[in-house]
Order: structure tokens, then C-alpha cells, then sequence
């Protein structure tokens, strides 16, 4: 588990590690005050679709609610000073807080990378149907992002290897529940969507590493 510690203070100027704002960075803090409010932040999430747009094509959302959801996870992720660990431990008043420019230049640094724009994405899916916000799709939660399976416009709508719902829920209940706890954690949902159709039946899943780090 990677602790954040005192992710929320203002580092000491004798220890900070300083991260030069870009233009792009800087042109967000419209206000200038050194901080990227959620509104600020949504202005520039409207303008950037490839950060909601594959949410709404590939889970059927509305694009207002998507980019809602995108300027969510861009709020938290900010914040979070490694940006692959988990954003469940973060204090309160570090998830109410503004980021600083700096922290937004972090982001964007890391949504410029691959995976970051992968991790973001897969981020905003986890958020759009992680409904009471507590880092878990519980079993009601679950069948809504099940039902993307079976929609019309789905990808794997004719897939001869779609289950009925009740047999696909067991088979990542199975499979990707890796603490057994009936629910599904951020990372897990993220094994599921890296595994894709893989991921619909039993015999089809990819070897998983014995003992997976847990974040909580």
C-alpha cells in the first residue's frame, strides 16, 4: 500500500521539489491566484474531449455528465502526489481543496503519457458508476456497469462469448475480486477493462500475478 502521508500541506521551501508551470498550466488559473478551481478546471475540461469522450462512446453517458465526471477525477488526481496510488486515502480536506498550478502541471504532465491518459480514463469509468464515492463498486453499482456490456451500441453486443448477466457477475466476482470482499476496488475494475473480452468468460482470463499489491 503506498501511503500519501501529508499529501494535503504545502511542502517546506527547503525540501520541495519545484515543477515549472507551462503556459498551458498557467492560462487555467484564469483568476491567477495560484490555484485551478473546479470551475477553472472544468473550462479547460470542455475544451480537451479526449479526456470524456471515450466515456460517453464506450459506456453510452451523456456528454455533459461525462465531462462532469472527467473534471471530478481531474480534481482528485491533482492532488494525489503519486498519481498511481490510490485516491481512497486521501484526507478530506485535501479531496475539498483547490490544486495549486503546480500540482494541475503534474496532471497534465502524466495525461500527456500513455498510460496516464489510460489510467485517466479508466479512472472516469470507475467514477461514473461508483455512485456513493467510496472507492467500491458494490454489487447494485456492478450490475450498472454490467449493463454496458448488453447495450445495443457495446462492443461485444453479439459476442458469442457474453454470458447471461447473472454468469458474467460471478465470473469477474471470480476472477478480479482478488480480497474476496463482493466488490470491486479501482485496480480491479482496471484488470477487467485491461483484459477486455478476455474478461467475459473463465477460461479466456490472462494468468494473474501470484500476491497483487491491494490498494485500499
Amino acid at each position: 500500500i503506498i501511503t500519501m502521508g501529508n499529501c494535503g500541506a504545502r511542502p517546506s521551501s527547503s525540501s520541495a521539489v519545484v515543477v515549472k508551470a507551462s503556459k498551458e498550466a498557467l492560462a487555467v488559473d484564469t483568476d491567477q491566484d495560484g490555484r485551478v478551481s473546479k470551475e477553472e478546471l472544468a473550462k479547460y475540461i470542455d475544451k480537451h474531449a479526449e479526456l470524456w469522450a471515450m466515456l460517453s462512446v464506450n459506456c453510452g453517458i451523456d456528454e455533459s455528465e461525462c465531462r462532469k465526471i472527467a473534471t471530478h477525477v481531474a480534481f482528485r488526481m491533482a492532488k494525489v502526489k503519486h498519481l498511481r496510488s490510490s485516491m481512497t486515502t486521501l484526507p478530506q480536506q485535501v479531496l475539498d481543496r483547490e490544486p495549486t498550478v503546480q500540482e494541475f502541471q503534474t496532471l497534465l504532465d502524466w495525461l500527456n503519457e500513455p498510460r496516464g491518459n489510460l489510467e485517466f480514463f479508466h479512472r472516469t469509468v470507475f467514477s461514473a458508476f461508483d455512485k456513493n464515492g467510496n472507492g467500491y463498486l458494490e454489487p447494485d453499482e456492478l450490475d450498472a456497469f454490467l449493463d454496458v456490456y448488453y447495450q445495443a451500441g457495446s462492443i461485444f453486443a453479439g459476442d458469442v462469448r457474453l454470458p447471461e448477466k447473472a454468469t458474467l457477475k460471478q465470473n469477474l466476482l471470480d476472477n478480479f475480486d482478488t480480497d474476496g470482499d463482493g466488490q470491486i476496488s479501482f485496480r480491479e475494475l482496471q484488470s477487467i477493462l485491461q483484459a477486455g473480452g478476455s474478461a467475459l468468460v473463465t477460461e479466456d482470463r490472462p494468468p494473474q500475478p501470484e500476491g497483487p499489491a491491494k490498494l485500499k
